[in-house]
């Protein structure tokens, strides 16, 4: 990583960090309800994060890549999808992104049907898996409101996930399926240097929040 991209990192973390706090600080003191939520948005975002990349990982071992072959799955595998900025947006915002998959069948594949199957299978996961939990609210609701509210919780975030990635920004998937369909090559180092800037952006204005809420309630109202 190189020192400019450090150093922005830095600065944008430090910005998530202050709105979170500046959000936060009206709440004070905080109610058992306020900590149990923003635990466990936090949880959920690991846990669908973590699952987007190890679906990808998959089918690009199924695809050959030799490398994700003998990778085991221990907690640092799951760790290194979290991307430490996309990961403090979940308890502010309620959203995030992670790490893209590092194959090069995505990043350097020449095969553009398998480069944006292998992309697109991470986050069709967090929809299916959205769609289940949505589902399964109001079965639930009739004896425990409580868990009911958080199988919401944990459909909202799939939801937001699978919007969110979609975006042509980089590092988000949207960003590596565009690559793909244009046959180039992902340098992921040097493209996200500005992507993240972008993102993080976009979220403390809420311009990205709005917009990727408005669409998950659509969503969710229609099922």
């Amino acid at each position: 990583m190189s020192k400019n991209r450090i150093i922005a990192r830095y600065v944008l973390l430090l910005l998530i960090v202050v709105w979170g706090f500046v959000l936060a600080r009206p709440k004070y003191p905080f109610s058992t309800d306020w900590y149990i939520t923003i635990f466990a948005t936090m949880v959920y975002g690991f846990v669908c994060i973590s699952l987007q990349r190890s679906i990808q990982d998959h089918f690009a071992r199924k695809a050959g890549d030799v490398s994700l072959a003998i990778q085991k799955k221990s907690l640092p595998y799951y760790i290194r999808s979290l991307d430490i900025l996309g990961f403090l947006c979940f308890p502010i915002f309620g959203m995030g992104w992670g790490n893209p998959t590092t194959s090069p069948k995505v990043l350097t594949g020449s095969k553009k049907g398998q480069r944006i199957g292998i992309v697109l299978s991470g986050p069709i996961a967090n929809l299916l898996l959205a769609v289940l939990s949505q589902l399964l609210i109001y079965p639930v609701e009739s004896f425990s409101l409580t868990f009911a509210g958080q199988i919401a919780l944990f459909a909202k975030i799939n939801f937001f996930i699978f919007f969110l990635s979609l975006l042509p920004i980089p590092p988000l998937n949207g960003w590596l399926m565009w690559k793909a369909l244009r046959g180039e090559r992902v340098k992921l180092e040097k493209e996200s240097f500005f992507g993240e800037i972008v993102l993080v952006i976009a979220m403390i204005t809420y311009i990205l929040p709005w917009i990727i809420e408005s669409i998950s309630r659509g969503f969710m109202y229609w099922i």
